[in-house]
């Protein structure tokens, strides 16, 4: 072979060897690159292996049928008993979906929340604006609004029982009331013993405008107490010198005592207008008030002959005293019957005979008026319910209210009856449940995230404790706490994701362990051409060298 043309092949030999050894270092590179590859998959594979979910279990049983979702939580059903479980951020707030949260804004609720408590107006508002947004239905939307507002669920209420009720006038509460009775002690306390008489208590019933003496009665309808077609009223009757502050306490005591006259008019009141916690309290406020009139604990029952009106100390029970020589014990009767009926509260008459140096007690008694005290009752009732501006002062020390005071006496008032229980079961709790979440988005606050409602979102935004779940306690109140701690939420290796990142592993491990093969053959056959290159590189190169030789040989001699 001529030196030319072995530099011609040496030449060759060396683009071709290059080129060889740079493949192979660029099938290295690949092969680092799947090695890395691998790595990572390993990792995501390991990584897999600790794959949970969270479920709500709410009743506690281990059920994991019902995987940790936003709607699950903040929709009434048995799943949830009726109660819902929210989801709260950092900041405490309740965080919810565009639809409630239009709910909220249509309430005029402050995403801060409120300082002091809604009213039932901004609740009906929010149950209006549930249904605006699609929420719920209208026929969930009408029962609820047709049920009293429960401002306590969620806020320390134990009372988780939703009522019904309807609006109506005197006419449909005294229609309410039927049959329901009270009853009163006959001689209402007094003894022949106490009176020195066999008169006792008489009933006058007033008919029209005829008054009539009555039957003794012990029971009355609380119905015909609240009209004026028929007048109940106790007279107390003596003669002579003894005096009335011993009847007028014996009347007043029986009266006010436990399971009395006002007590048995509580209860009666009670089964028609008790329909939430406010009205309770109205009626249970209504009930002191009541017995109030009839406090005679400043009341001295005097013995001896006193003269003076005055000196008996009983102007909490309204003296008067009538003097007049020729008045008889009739004219004496009627005043007292009148009055009885025209004034709330004990009525009480001397009536003297004579003049005023020589002048002695013919008559003197008490009379009550049994229509004005349920009246009464229910005029105290409705100034708490509404804070009405009748100030009804009964007191007898500042003069006796007449009946013009009475808020029976006003045609316009409205008063919430309960209605039994008319609406179903489920809606009642639907109502409850709307309940307890508006109230505690008044308390707490609110904010909005629409993407709550993504399972996957809302799940991992409580694993990395970006949100966190707050639940009705023991005590009826809400608390914040983190998904693991919670007793209704259960945290347990989700086998489906673990078997699908598994085949994802095992296809992936198998792609790369593939191409791994494929880059490992050519290497090794770019490794036997570089060899045999080189081989013949260097048999090439010693021929190049021996040619050299021979021609520097042949000018050297």
């Amino acid at each position: 072979m001529g030196l030319s043309a072995s530099q011609a092949r040496l030449l060759t030999i060396t683009s071709r060897k290059s080129d060889c050894e740079y493949q192979s270092m660029r099938l290295s590179h690949q092969k680092i690159a799947l090695s890395r590859e691998m790595n990572e998959i390993s990792n995501e594979y390991q990584n897999s292996l600790n794959q949970t979910i969270l479920y709500y279990d709410f009743y506690g049983k281990g059920d994991t049928s019902n995987p940790l979702n936003y709607n699950l939580l903040m929709t009434p059903s048995a799943l949830n008993d009726y109660l819902p479980t929210l989801i709260t951020n950092q900041q405490g707030r309740v965080v919810v979906d565009s639809a409630i949260a239009t709910a909220a804004k249509a309430a005029g609720i402050p995403q801060e929340g409120l300082n002091g408590l809604p009213s039932e107006d901004m609740r009906n508002a929010f149950i209006e604006g549930l249904f605006q947004a699609g929420v719920i239905s209208k026929k969930t939307r009408d029962s609820i609004l047709s049920t009293v507002y429960n401002q306590a669920a969620g806020v320390g209420s134990t009372d988780m029982i939703t009522t019904q009720y309807v609006e109506t006038d005197l006419e449909g509460l005294i229609e309410a009331l039927g049959g329901l009775q009270v009853s009163i002690d006959p001689k209402m306390g007094i003894t022949e013993g106490v009176l020195k008489t066999a008169g006792g208590v008489h009933y006058i019933g007033t008919a029209s405008s005829n008054i009539v003496e009555g039957q003794t009665m012990d029971t009355f309808n609380v119905a015909d107490l609240l009209n004026d077609e028929e007048q109940y009223v106790a007279i107390a009757k003596q003669k002579e010198a003894h005096y009335p502050a011993d009847a007028a306490v014996a009347m007043a005591d029986s009266l006010t005592r436990d399971d009395g006259f006002i007590d048995e008019l509580y209860d009666a009141f009670s089964t028609v207008l008790n329909v939430d916690s406010i009205s309770a309290n109205a009626l249970a406020y209504a009930r002191n008030m009541t017995k109030a009139l009839f406090d005679t604990s400043q009341v001295t029952a005097n013995s001896g002959d006193h003269r003076d009106s005055g000196s008996h100390n009983i102007e909490s029970l309204g003296t008067q005293d009538y003097r007049a020589k020729k008045d008889g014990i009739g004219t004496f009767t009627n005043r007292l019957k009148n009055d009885a009926a025209n004034f709330v509260g004990l009525t009480y008459y001397s009536f003297w005979k004579g003049g005023v140096k020589a002048r002695r007690k013919l008559w003197s008694g008490c009379a009550i008026n049994f229509n004005n005290i349920a009246k009464a009752f229910l005029s105290y009732y409705a100034q708490y319910m509404e804070r009405l501006a009748i100030e009804p002062n009964y007191s007898a020390n500042k003069g006796h209210k007449d009946k013009s005071n009475l808020v029976t006496d006003d045609p316009t008032y409205i008063y919430k009856i309960n209605a039994g229980s008319s609406i179903t079961e489920e809606d009642a709790k639907s109502g409850l449940f709307y309940d307890t979440l508006f109230n505690q988005l008044c308390l707490m606050g609110w904010t909005e995230n629409n993407e709550v409602k993504d399972q996957s979102y809302l799940q991992e935004m409580l694993k990395n404790g970006m949100m966190f779940i707050s639940s009705i306690g023991d005590d009826a109140y809400y608390y914040q706490e983190n998904y693991n701690t919670n007793t209704f939420v259960k945290e347990k290796s989700d086998d489906s994701l673990i078997a699908q990142a598994e085949a994802k592993y095992s296809n992936q491990k198998a792609r790369l362990t593939s191409k791994e093969d494929e880059l490992d053959l050519k290497m090794k056959n770019l490794d036997t051409e570089i060899s045999s290159l080189t081989t013949e590189y260097d048999s090439v190169k010693s021929v190049i060298d021996k040619n050299i030789e021979k021609s520097f040989k042949r000018y050297d001699a």
